[in-house]
């Protein structure tokens, strides 16, 4: 017996000791439409409207990510989709500009979206991946430490997901 989910099948086994288990791998379609985003969709963390407060949490913010996320500098186009699959969030379509590789769009809550983008600026400068929110985040009225909270925790599941996929990480 075999049930199709998005981007996962499942599949009843038994194993050699005649127990019941049910199997999941992960298949990403190829042929499967990327849904597109267009940068004026997206806001940065201090074009949220949170005032002077959010200027210190940015710049934590940024420093954090740019460690947090170091790991995930070294992690292709075919292995985000991978990830992405991984922790049940969705490759799209962003261009920043010529030097973005791939996204991956994580949904902690339902207004929640939280859009982690690599940009490779190699070699002139250091590859970066850059945090954006959906435009509706600024209207959901979550405060700028939870919805600090809710990309780090998206940003860990990424980074470990990447660790156990990758054995060079």
């Amino acid at each position: 017996m075999k049930h199709s989910n998005v981007g996962e099948l499942y599949e009843a086994r038994t194993n050699p000791t005649n127990q019941f288990i049910l199997v999941c791998s992960y298949s990403y379609d190829r042929g499967k439409s990327v849904k597109k985003i267009e940068r004026t969709q997206l806001l940065a963390l201090k074009e949220m409207g949170y005032g002077q407060s959010c200027y210190a949490i940015d710049s934590m913010h940024k420093r954090e990510m740019a460690i947090r996320t170091r790991d995930l500098r070294l992690v292709n186009k075919v292995m985000a989709e991978k990830i992405a699959l991984l922790v049940g969030g969705e490759i799209v379509d962003i261009a920043i500009d010529s030097a973005t590789e791939w996204a991956i769009m994580m949904q902690p809550l339902n207004n929640l979206r939280i859009y982690y983008i690599l940009q490779r600026y190699n070699p002139e400068f250091e590859d970066e991946v850059i945090v954006l929110y959906g435009k509706e985040t600024a209207s959901i009225g979550i405060p700028i430490d939870d919805l600090y909270d809710f990309t780090r925790l998206c940003a860990n599941a990424l980074v470990r997901a990447a660790k156990n996929s990758l054995p060079q990480i």
